[in-house]
């Protein structure tokens, strides 16, 4: 064992607060960060640059929403690291947001590294995530009471496990060292870069908004990621706000509210609270916008999905138009239909219908050659 002191930061997020460009800067620079003695293992990157981080390295995900810590997955990353030389291991992984408890208990020598953000910026952000990531059908709704789910979250464990082992930081430019996230996380970490950073996970357009929640009805598969990536290059109308007017007052003073109950217990800096408190007392919104798409707006949409999908476009009319052709009438329906050459249509109905009947054969095949003998 190396007699370099050893530490480990867990950056944990929480969503919406600008992981997407710490983990692909710090994955694009693996080598030049060991020289710096941050050892951050490689992980995956799709081709907008965003990834779930380090999710895997620790956890096993037999289920969407189940993550299980294995410890024989952490034993050969502290091996790795500790083979490395470098003093400090940085993992980061949104989903260890949720799994703050088990992370504490089973590295009892980390510490965690979060992000906070204005409340009132998290309403609609996380209602774009859920439409993007989580498959939600259901128009936004205000929320009756709003929190600071975040603050809230790490005080609760403050209080477990202590403070002294949270490193929380403001989601606010003016107060990041070097002016972006991914140097104010270097900062943190014992070393400065020249970084210039890059928008990562952009929240959709309106359009694409609307677009992929009709489209969460729909069993998708491997398709969604590619429709995904597609709507977060679309170029709609970017600013604009879901919260109706009459409710933005309230919204206001229960941000306040909850800044005030949990923000001061926290290991935090005094005037970057009273910052806080200050963004949200003015803060300045996007114009209302009511939550319907026009015709016209969808065939501009539907031009593009056309256009960027290319092949897979077919794929997406069949899902939609003929697989689920007795689900719902719609008029949509009919433009996504009209935009598909019949070419590549014919395809996709062909190799389906070839696939459906392979697979059976496939079993009956199996189940006639293999059947055991009689005794």
């Amino acid at each position: 064992m190396s007699a370099i002191a050893k530490s480990v930061v867990i950056h944990v997020g929480p969503p919406k607060t600008g992981s997407s460009a710490v983990q692909k800067w710090f994955c694009t620079n693996v080598d030049w960060l060991k020289k710096q003695g941050i050892y951050y293992p490689e992980h995956w990157l799709d081709e907008n640059g965003i990834s779930c981080g380090h999710a895997r390295l620790l956890f096993d995900i037999p289920n969407k929403n189940e993550l299980v810590f294995n410890d024989d997955k952490y034993r050969a990353l502290l091996k790795e690291f500790y083979a490395s030389g470098c003093h400090t291991l940085f993992l980061s992984s949104e989903a260890y947001y949720l799994q703050l408890g088990v992370l504490a208990n089973k590295i009892p020598n980390a510490s965690f590294l979060g992000y906070i953000r204005n409340p009132l910026e998290l309403i609609e952000s996380n209602y774009n995530q859920m439409i993007k990531r989580q498959g939600r059908l259901g128009q936004f709704v205000v929320p009756q009471k709003l929190r600071a789910e975040h603050l809230e979250m790490f005080l609760g464990f403050a209080e477990e496990f202590g403070r002294e082992r949270l490193l929380l930081r403001f989601v606010d430019k003016s107060s990041y060292v070097g002016g972006t996230i991914v140097s104010d996380v270097a900062s943190l970490l014992g070393f400065n870069a020249t970084i210039t950073e890059e928008v990562i996970n952009t929240s959709y357009s309106f359009e694409a908004l609307e677009v992929k929640r009709w489209l969460n009805q729909y069993q998708l598969g491997a398709l969604e990621a590619h429709i995904d990536r597609a709507l977060q290059r679309y170029q709609g109308t970017i600013e604009y706000s879901l919260v109706r007017p009459e409710y933005r007052q309230t919204l206001i003073v229960q941000a306040k509210e909850g800044v005030y109950e949990s923000g001061y217990r926290l290991p935090v800096c005094d005037q970057q609270l009273h910052n806080l408190i200050k963004k949200i007392e003015e803060y300045d919104w996007a114009p209302y916008h009511p939550q319907e798409l026009s015709e016209k707006e969808f065939v501009c949409i539907a031009d593009y999905l056309a256009k960027e999908l290319e092949s897979k476009f077919a794929q997406l009319t069949y899902i939609v138009c003929i697989k689920n052709a007795a689900a719902s009438k719609s008029v949509w329906k009919e433009l996504i239909l009209q935009r598909c050459p019949k070419a590549s249509l014919i395809k996709v109905l062909f190799m389906t219908t070839l696939r459906s009947w392979i697979k059976p054969s496939r079993q009956l095949l199996s189940a006639v050659f293999n059947k055991p003998s009689k005794n």
